[in-house]
């Protein structure tokens, strides 16, 4: 093959340097979870935004900063362990150390002796706003991740955070029980889900938000409050499926209105 014939071959695509930094790629995965890094200690400083992370992306958000920091001279190198992440993150060892192997296994991060870090070509497999997917339970249909539950009630998703990032103040608000539920419902009709069980409602509430709603409660406002969303058999499970309805969408209006790219208009 000669080389005016190679430099036009498709296969010229998977010519990298593994050890070339896609810092633009790096700054967009942290602009929402990262406020600066401290000139003396080389720490980041998180935003609100970092607490609304899954262990997993808490986990991977820390290795990103940390590299940011190595490639600013802050830091003498990116690598970090188990103890230092658990300690920066507030995650729990029990937790940290097992998802640090998930993520190892399913190659988002790599291990450096005892110590782990984020390689520069797994930038591209990254999206902080959802749930990686580093468990054979997880699928894809149509665009969207979604978590295999070996549960009674079928499968949980976690919302795109572009979607609720607004309305984090009326989503973790005390009480207000179905009137969260309805915006939550109504987030994931946006985002292509057209309803939710009270366990799968519950599991956002509890994992993403850490604002937890129990799944009685969720299933007696939502059962109340007929006119205000349509319910289903479950065919998965013995529960109900719940889909908003025109006077819950009314109720989700009033309740975040004035809050600029209201969910009630459809993208």
């Amino acid at each position: 093959m000669n080389q005016n014939t190679q430099s036009q071959s498709p296969l010229q695509q998977f010519l990298v340097d593994k050890n070339e930094l896609n810092e633009a790629k790096l700054a967009d995965l942290l602009h929402l979870y990262l406020l600066g890094i401290d000139k003396r200690t080389g720490e980041p400083i998180f935003s609100p935004a970092f607490e609304n992370l899954d262990s997993q992306n808490k986990i991977l958000c820390y290795l990103l900063t940390n590299k940011v920091s190595f490639h600013l001279g802050k830091r003498s190198e990116e690598e970090a362990s188990p103890s230092e992440i658990g300690s920066i993150t507030n995650i729990p060892g029990n937790t940290v150390r097992p998802v640090l192997k998930k993520l190892r296994d399913t190659r988002f991060i790599a291990s450096k002796g005892s110590n782990y870090y984020v390689p520069n070509l797994a930038l591209n497999l990254i999206d902080l706003g959802k749930r990686n997917e580093i468990s054979k339970r997880n699928i894809t249909i149509g665009g969207k991740t979604i978590k295999k539950n070996l549960g009674k009630n079928n499968s949980t998703f976690l919302l795109d955070q572009e979607k609720y990032q607004n309305y984090i103040d009326f989503l973790t608000r005390k009480g207000k029980y179905l009137e969260r539920s309805l915006l939550v419902l109504k987030i994931a009709r946006d985002q292509g889900i057209d309803g939710l069980t009270p366990n799968q409602l519950d599991n956002i509430f509890r994992d993403q938000f850490r604002a937890p709603i129990s799944k009685a409660n969720i299933s007696y406002v939502l059962g109340k409050n007929s006119a205000a969303t349509a319910r289903e058999l479950d065919p998965n499970g013995k529960g109900y499926i719940y889909k908003i309805m025109k006077r819950g969408e009314d109720i989700v209006r009033e309740y975040s209105g004035g809050v600029t790219g209201m969910v009630t208009e459809r993208s």
